[in-house]
């Protein structure tokens, strides 16, 4: 049963998501160097949070009497909850570069509300799909290296779409793997940051930046299948151009993984 079930689960998200990405980017990655064998998965959901700080402000005028003070709404300087599902399915064990290959997909949103509100969405999902990459392992005293390269494609809106490569590395003990990741992303144009005019569908806006992540997963000490196999806090650090107002983005996270076996 859970054979079926589980692909026809990751086709609906799938379609269901491409109906109505984000354009936005990711904050979270969890990938903490060591892929799954082959026919392995490995679900995650992780509950985080965006940092808050002040509104700025900003003056602008060439003489006294025109200069004007305007507040910069910067929507991630709201306490904002995030929420990730991300799956994953190991592929190969060997090839192409010596420690397999593994694929999935990652989806996060984000959302803020308080007592008597209602929940305000921070733009729709973002959907971004991978390839990772494994590289050959290394015994370092009394631990193994784990390290991969991956690149993928963050769904876009309408007018394209974000591509992005990075590394990760762990160092995997008899009970936990520390681990750093990186990543280099051109993001998607922001529909939802333009007016619609005649150029709305055409006009791109693309930005460059990159993230470092650094958490560690926790292999917990029983097997069962209701109960979490893996949990991973992470924290990650998103510049220079992580929204309107901010260059800097600090985002935290804990994920709670099930290893889904063959």
């Amino acid at each position: 049963m859970e054979q079926v079930v589980l692909p026809r689960l990751y086709c609906c998200c799938i379609a269901l998501l491409l109906l109505s990405p984000g354009c936005l980017i990711t904050t979270q990655s969890f990938n903490h160097g060591k892929l799954l064998n082959p026919g392995e998965r490995i679900m995650t959901h992780a509950i985080g949070g965006r940092r808050s700080s002040p509104l700025a402000t900003t003056t602008y005028g060439s003489v006294a009497d025109s200069i004007k003070t305007t507040t910069i709404r910067d929507s991630t300087r709201y306490n904002w909850t995030t929420y990730t599902f991300d799956y994953r399915v190991g592929v190969l064990r060997k090839y192409p570069f010596g420690k397999g290959l593994e694929t999935g997909f990652h989806v996060e949103a984000a959302f803020r509300g308080s007592p008597g509100t209602s929940i305000k969405p921070y733009g729709p999902p973002v959907l971004e799909f991978d390839t990772r990459f494994g590289l050959p392992d290394i015994t370092v005293n009394n631990s193994i290296f784990h390290h991969n390269v991956n690149a993928g494609w963050i769904v876009g809106y309408w007018v394209d779409n974000g591509w992005f490569a990075g590394y990760a590395a762990g160092w995997e003990f008899e009970h936990c793997i520390p681990y750093l990741s990186s990543r280099v992303f051109l993001t998607a144009t922001d529909a939802f940051s333009k007016p619609i005019m005649d150029n709305f569908f055409t006009q791109h806006d693309r930005k460059w930046g990159a993230r470092i992540n650094a958490g560690v997963s926790y292999k917990l000490p029983y097997n069962y299948s209701i109960l979490p196999d893996i949990l991973s806090p992470e924290v990650s650090f998103t510049f220079p151009q992580y929204s309107t107002g901010q260059h800097v983005g600090v985002n935290a996270s804990i994920g709670i993984r099930w290893m889904l076996g063959q």
